[in-house]
């Protein structure tokens, strides 16, 4: 998570000793889907249980989602979750997106884009950081 440091976040985010500051940094992400799932089901009225008919999923599993104590979720799962939102996960570096999708036949299902073939192939190393990150993208 990068803020600005002159904010109030960016400042107590420089006050904390590394230590802290990675504790802070892993409990931000690990909310950040349950924040996401909470907001999507406020949104479109859906209960607990409904969601997890539509994604044919357990509700125990939906709620401890919802309330950030399920510490350990597949892909295939939070792909099944968020689908009816209209969202899609999918793995982005750079400029290249790899979006997954969930099917019956195998559990994950890597969609690659083509790419045009410009002076490099793949997209430029940030070499500043080499991480593929995780995210769910709206459908449009």
């Amino acid at each position: 998570m990068k803020k600005n440091e002159n904010t109030t976040v960016g400042k107590y985010l420089k006050s904390m000793s590394p230590e802290r500051r990675k504790k802070f940094e892993q409990t931000y992400k690990e909310h950040l889907i349950s924040e996401m799932l909470i907001a999507a089901m406020h949104n479109d009225d859906v209960s607990v249980r409904e969601l997890a008919k539509r994604a044919d999923v357990s509700p125990a599993i939906v709620q401890a989602l919802r309330s950030g104590t399920k510490k350990n979720i597949t892909i295939k799962t939070i792909s099944k979750i968020m689908k009816p939102f209209g969202f899609s996960v999918a793995l982005v570096k750079d400029d290249l997106v790899l979006p997954f999708e969930s099917t019956e036949k195998a559990d994950i299902n890597i969609n690659v884009p083509a790419i045009k073939k410009k002076k490099t192939i793949m997209p430029k190393r940030n070499t500043s950081s080499n991480a593929v990150s995780i995210q769910a993208k709206k459908r449009k």
